[in-house]
């Protein structure tokens, strides 16, 4: 949500200004995350769960290939 707000404030901001309010926003979004990400415990991530996520995702991209060659 910070990014597309940052996003449309530079796309209606002067240009000389726009990169850096866009900046901003992604630098704010960023901290952001990192700070939710710590406080529900999601970071650091074992390497047990790190393992069984990747497993899960190479499930998952499996059966997507699989439905997408199927029609």
């Amino acid at each position: 949500m910070i990014l597309v707000v940052s996003l449309i404030a530079a796309v209606g901001w002067p240009s000389s200004y726009s990169a850096v309010v866009f900046l901003c926003g992604l630098v704010l979004a960023v901290a952001s995350n990192l700070r939710a990400w710590k406080r529900a415990k999601l970071w650091p991530i074992s390497r047990e769960s790190a393992a069984h996520a990747t497993t899960a995702s190479w499930f998952i991209t499996g059966i997507a290939v699989l439905l997408g060659l199927s029609s």
